[in-house]
């Protein structure tokens, strides 16, 4: 069995940054649901993860109107994958989907309220360690930025 983490250290750290959103990574789900929710609990910052359902305290989009007039829309990804990395006892009931998806729902609710959107990610998907190369493509699908007009 695991340790369990202190879920106030994690959000007191972020906290200090001044960190206005955040996204899930996949070592937020280590501890399973109760710890996340703890964690974002104590965090002053917004979390959006478009695909994640399930957890109190995560949002799928956000909008923002800057200083200047500017209206700022984001949205957070986590890979879909966590679901392999994590054990189902950690995963109990939440659900994570596609992300690319999930971007393609968040970017027209976000496209018409905003001046420009962008899409905190969390992952990645290497094509092999032979490159080097860090794209976010499954194979599917083209890299995220690809969706015209989309995402910064």
């Amino acid at each position: 069995m695991k340790r369990a983490m202190s879920t106030t250290l994690p959000a007191a750290l972020l906290n200090l940054g001044g960190y206005d959103f955040v996204t899930l990574g996949n070592h937020d789900f280590d501890y399973g649901k109760q710890t996340i929710e703890r964690y974002l609990a104590a965090l002053n910052a917004r979390c959006l993860c478009a695909n994640v359902e399930g957890i109190r305290g995560v949002e799928k989009t956000a909008v923002v109107t800057m200083e200047n007039g500017l209206r700022v829309g984001l949205t957070g990804m986590i890979t879909p994958f966590v679901t392999q990395f994590e054990s189902a006892e950690n995963m109990a009931g939440i659900t994570v989907t596609d992300a690319f998806a999930a971007a393609r729902s968040a970017l027209p609710e976000l496209r018409h309220k905003t001046d420009l959107t962008i899409c905190i990610y969390h992952g990645g998907f290497e094509s092999g360690r032979q490159n080097r190369r860090n794209s976010l493509t499954d194979q599917r699908e083209p890299r995220l930025p690809y969706l015209p007009g989309a995402w910064v």
